[in-house]
């Protein structure tokens, strides 16, 4: 059970070894705070954020803590959509989807629910490896988003796994937008995390459009920031799509090399399903080098 805020607020302050004196001031009022300490009262969010600060931490971490540790519900099932490996796979996925089905059963999220309509649209994908059919499952979603002229971070996560099954002209729309938006969240939470995967899925969705080429300097950026993060299998992956831009450019034995070097990579990591993937695509686009180079 969720531990009531006054008594966490009262906790966090005596296990730091300061006393109600050393809290109160004019903004808050020994009684205010006391009722607060006592569940009294509940604080307006500049009256909770403020505590938070004196007590040096945050009121992210204090709902952490109210909940023993742990994520709620909620949280937890955003935080593991937000670390899916890949939509290859798709155990992972029908797992996912089963939680969310579970949870929308007890209480309604919009978050819950969209996400939920994104990893359905997913599994169409993987079955049918038509972008077109799950369009009408996620429509709803950029219809509430177009209309906003900022996206909170949950937005851009959203956006940022469906944009590619939209036609082109709504496609490269959401593309400018979360490019602009997503740059601006970097600092907050994990959003590097979500920045570069937002790049990978703009190359395969260039790719998609035989633009490999115009995909160099999403690539790029993927390639650092996956270096930056120690992400050594989206690094890998990253540099896999860079060798695909230097097949198309013409530099075949170095894209060839770093092609084998990330097979390898890959093998040595037991990232078999995605190995077998990107193998495929490699001898797709080897196979079909001139529907890449004639654009």
């Amino acid at each position: 059970m969720k531990k009531k805020l006054g008594d966490t607020l009262k906790e966090i302050r005596i296990n730091q070894g300061l006393k109600q004196k050393d809290l109160f001031d004019e903004f808050l009022p020994r009684g205010t705070l006391q009722k607060i300490e006592s569940n009294e009262r509940v604080p307006a969010y500049d009256r909770l954020q403020y505590i938070a600060r004196k007590l040096n931490t945050t009121i992210s971490e204090i709902e952490f803590l109210q909940n023993h540790k742990q994520l709620s519900k909620v949280e937890k099932i955003i935080f593991d959509y937000r670390n899916l490996k890949h939509s290859i796979y798709t155990d992972d996925i029908k797992n996912l989807l089963t939680r969310m089905e579970k949870y929308l059963d007890e209480a309604y999220d919009q978050r819950i629910f969209e996400l939920k309509a994104i990893l359905e649209a997913m599994l169409i994908i993987n079955n049918t490896q038509d972008y077109q059919a799950p369009v009408k499952k996620v429509q709803f979603i950029w219809e509430r988003l177009e209309k906003q002229d900022e996206w909170l971070s949950i937005d851009m996560l959203i956006l940022a796994h469906i944009f590619f099954i939209f036609p082109t002209y709504t496609a490269r729309q959401i593309i400018n937008r979360l490019v602009i938006n997503i740059e601006s969240y970097v600092y907050f939470q994990n959003n590097k995390r979500l920045q570069l995967g937002l790049y990978l899925n703009i190359a395969s969705y260039l790719k998609s459009n035989f633009e490999i080429a115009n995909s160099e300097e999403y690539i790029v950026k993927a390639i650092e920031l996956a270096r930056e993060s120690e992400n050594l299998v989206l690094e890998t992956v990253a540099n896999y799509r860079f060798a695909e831009v230097l097949l198309i450019k013409g530099e075949k034995k170095k894209a060839l090399d770093i092609a084998e070097n990330s097979f390898a990579i890959l093998k040595l990591a037991k990232r078999n399903k995605l190995l077998d993937d990107i193998k495929g695509e490699w001898q797709q686009i080897n196979e079909n080098i001139n529907d890449y180079t004639s654009t």
